[in-house]
């Protein structure tokens, strides 16, 4: 048999290192994280990276605490978290 053969009736996973894992438990959904896009105008866009950048956070980190202060405002528990950063919240300051 091939090694192309052999890679072909491989269990996904079998002989991974933990990273991968994880990332492969990531892609199974094991993680219980859910997607969003947002469409953002350029100067909204160029805003949120000038912030990220003046706070030393990703954008990713920023629309997240930004969630939870939508949370907040109606009254509902600030819940949403980064990959890694359960139950902390965003910010760095």
């Amino acid at each position: 048999m091939s090694a192309l053969d052999k890679l072909k009736h491989q269990k996904p996973g079998a002989d991974a290192t933990p990273a991968v894992a994880a990332q492969s438990a990531a892609r199974d959904g094991a993680d219980k994280r859910k997607g969003l896009i947002v469409r953002l105008n350029t100067p909204a866009w160029a805003q949120l990276k000038t912030l990220a950048i003046e706070h030393e956070l990703s954008a990713h980190d920023l629309l997240i605490e930004g969630i939870n202060l939508i949370f907040q405002k109606y009254e509902k528990p600030p819940i949403a978290s980064s990959p890694g950063k359960a139950g902390r919240p965003a910010t760095k300051r």
